[in-house]
């Protein structure tokens, strides 16, 4: 299998990024492609080991300059998009979130849409023909045939529960320390607006409890968040639960009665899964004001409001996306090139990647022996450093953000999306520890 040309994805958030990029592996896989998926520092401490590929960033912020140089002095390639889809347009934010050294390395960055390229064309016009429009695979997994990915058992009956994201790392953070916001002014102007809307949040909490008592509520926080604040204050609160673990949003979504969120990517994805969605934005925030979110989103401005459309919504049967507003599918389609499903965003990228290098070696120190004692080296590691950093803001951060990749779990997704769509079964291996190579035979 070592003729087969490799390609790298990076992990850093489980429950938002895990299943596009299996969706990415077993596509690519059955276009004769190796594919190793796996958290960002594991594929970054096992790359002196790997054999050169291409190497897909999640995005081009000041953590990727370092680890970008390194790996293309190994051989590699490097590619990248941005998992947030940029949302942002201020050319101020954008810049410390895309950096000019990590454009120079890159040989192509996927963008969501048009719109994304032509934000960043604007402000880096000599790396222009760098910006290509793709799509993303989150949204490949909403396509026609993908339908029922997101409806296995999660444990909760369909439509019922309220589900509510939050996104308020600025207004309920995690403690930090002596860790210096990187973004400043910027970081500082959205303290005050987040801290309102949490409370916020907690208010309409206790009053759609109040008003519905049976009614259950799933609260997801931000992994940026403080959980532990959120439990503190919802303890008390009558069929209301904290939901922590690394199950996917999207799924959590495809089963929930309706969604409640602020300027959220969740509310997009739940108008792909056909969900009715709010974007309460009872406090104007011109900075994370987005208008994809408002184009796929029902926006409402005041308590009231809100408590009016939840009436109506709980008293609907079959409710679904089409309940009030006609969505603005020329906004949408400018953000999302693979919008309108009629192709996946995998195809496009590979059409770029298919010139790239291949590298017919193999990696390195991957037999039974070696396997063994990376396998105990990382145990012995994650002992030390969880006694010695527990109580760090970098190792909450991380240990909210990730989990452990599960075996069966990726089987049992390559499998449902395989079967989808009448692919090839893919072969999924364990080949350094937390590092997982996807391939037909």
């Amino acid at each position: 299998m070592s003729e087969k040309k490799r390609i790298y994805l990076t992990l850093e958030t489980q429950r938002r990024e895990l299943d596009s990029r299996i969706f990415f592996a077993c596509m690519a896989a059955n276009k004769n492609y190796s594919v190793v998926i796996g958290k960002k520092n594991s594929l970054y401490k096992y790359s002196p080991f790997f054999k050169k590929g291409l190497f897909i960033f999640k995005s081009m912020g000041l953590n990727n300059i370092k680890p970008s140089k390194i790996l293309k002095k190994q051989g590699h390639r490097l590619f990248a998009w941005d998992e947030e889809g940029l949302t942002v347009s201020d050319p101020i934010v954008i810049k410390k979130r895309v950096m000019k050294e990590c454009l120079e390395n890159l040989d192509y960055i996927f963008t969501w849409g048009i719109k994304q390229k032509k934000i960043l064309t604007n402000i880096f016009p000599e790396f222009s023909k760098k910006f290509q429009e793709t799509g993303h695979p989150r949204f490949d997994l909403f396509y026609n045939e993908m339908k029922k990915f997101y409806k296995h058992n999660n444990g909760q009956s369909e439509n019922n529960f309220i589900l509510v994201t939050s996104k308020f790392p600025k207004g309920n953070p995690l403690p930090k320390g002596d860790v210096i916001p990187r973004f400043e002014k910027h970081y500082y102007n959205q303290v005050s607006s987040q801290q309102k809307l949490f409370s916020e949040y907690l208010k309409i909490i206790k009053k759609i409890n109040y008003i519905y008592p049976d009614q259950k509520i799933f609260i997801r926080p931000h992994p940026a968040e403080n959980i532990d604040v959120w439990r503190q204050q919802v303890k008390n609160i009558k069929n209301t639960f904290i939901i922590t673990n690394n199950e996917s949003t999207c799924n959590l979504i495809s089963k929930c009665k309706f969604l409640i969120c602020t300027n959220c990517t969740t509310g997009v994805e739940a108008y792909f899964l056909n969900k009715y969605s709010i974007n309460y934005e009872i406090i104007e925030d011109k900075e994370n004001d987005y208008d994809l979110v408002k184009a796929t989103c029902e926006t409402i401005k005041s308590e009231d409001e809100l408590f009016n459309k939840i009436s109506e919504i709980i008293s609907k049967e079959n409710l679904n996306k089409k309940l009030i507003q006609p969505y603005d599918q020329i906004k949408i389609k400018e953000h999302i090139a693979n919008y309108d499903m009629k192709y996946f965003s995998v195809d496009k990228i590979l059409n770029f990647l298919k010139d790239s290098l291949v590298d017919l070696s193999k990696d390195k120190r991957t037999n039974y022996l070696y396997f063994n004692i990376f396998k105990l080296v990382r145990y012995l590691k994650n002992i030390y450093y969880s006694k010695k950093n527990q109580n760090t803001y970098h190792y909450k951060l991380s240990s909210q953000k990730f989990d452990k990749i599960d075996l069966l779990d990726l089987q049992t997704k390559s499998e449902n999306i395989c079967n989808n769509l009448n692919l090839k079964k893919v072969n999924i291996k364990e080949i350094y520890p937390g590092l997982y190579r996807f391939e037909c035979k």
